[in-house]
């Protein structure tokens, strides 16, 4: 890994088979377990689908020494498999993985919120391969509506805000807020000292340059299309839901024209 300096499993399977080892290797270089401790056993590590940036694995572990601060219910963030447009798009265009990674290891005790608590994380540059380990979250059963103090409301699934109990408005406003107190804290130098070269700013545009070339001809072509796929999708396959001045055929050429003009 590029910030550990380790070898890391990048897979349900390669964590079981390095196992409560490596695993006690990786929490003493991150510094969440102490030396005099270790983790004996790894149960029932099971892998599932959620969102679509990675696979997804929860485990138990059983510790040499049991502490307060030390959770046995994990959660492993992992790669998509080699191949494939999934693995491609998230961990080579978009560059999804190494940002989180980043922030896991140096930002968690200094943003305003609270965040899972991390245990091991690290990706390598040449491969696109990483893994996150951090505890699990409690959270509660599907349908549930009413919480005490501290209990964390079930992980709703993207774009079905008809599931949230207000229907969206409540939660996000509270992601602005949060938003909203970690750029203070970066204005205000709180965040971690090094967090400008980890994520570094464009330098400050006062006015649109002039003199710039459009797009060529075959970028042209491809937004035109993604603009008429869009378009399509939104006239026929799903008229039904969408409100009437959306889907119109005016109205939508009107928006394709100034569309692809804007992205050139």
């Amino acid at each position: 890994g590029d910030f550990y300096g380790m070898k890391f499993p990048y897979s349900r399977d390669q964590l079981v088979e390095m196992g409560p080892v490596w695993l006690t290797q990786a929490f003493h270089r991150s510094g969440v377990l102490p030396r005099s401790n270790a983790v004996m056993k790894i149960i029932d590590a099971k892998e599932f689908i959620g969102g679509g940036a990675g696979l997804k694995c929860t485990f138990t572990v059983e510790y040499k020494k049991d502490e307060p601060w030390l959770h046995k219910h994990l959660f492993a963030k992992l790669p998509h498999p080699p191949g494939g447009s999934d693995r491609y798009f998230v961990s080579c265009m978009w560059n999804h993985d190494r940002p989180e990674i980043i922030f896991n290891i140096f930002q968690q005790d200094f943003v305003p919120f609270r965040v899972p608590k991390f245990y091991f994380g690290d990706i390598a540059a040449a491969t696109t391969n990483f893994v996150l380990i951090t505890e699990s979250l409690p959270w509660a059963t599907a349908g549930q509506k009413d919480f005490k103090p501290g209990e964390i409301e079930p992980a709703y699934d993207k774009y079905m805000d008809w599931n949230l109990p207000d229907g969206g408005p409540m939660y996000y406003l509270a992601c602005c807020r949060a938003l909203g107190k970690m750029a203070a804290f970066h204005k205000k130098g709180l965040l971690h000292p090094t967090t400008n070269e980890m994520f570094p700013m464009p330098d400050v545009v006062f006015k649109v340059p002039g003199g710039l070339s459009g797009l060529d001809e075959n970028s042209r072509k491809q937004n035109s299309a993604k603009a008429d796929q869009l378009i399509r999708f939104m006239s026929e396959t799903a008229r039904a839901v969408m409100p009437q001045e959306v889907a119109d055929p005016t109205w939508l050429a009107q928006w394709k024209e100034q569309c692809v003009d804007v992205l050139d």
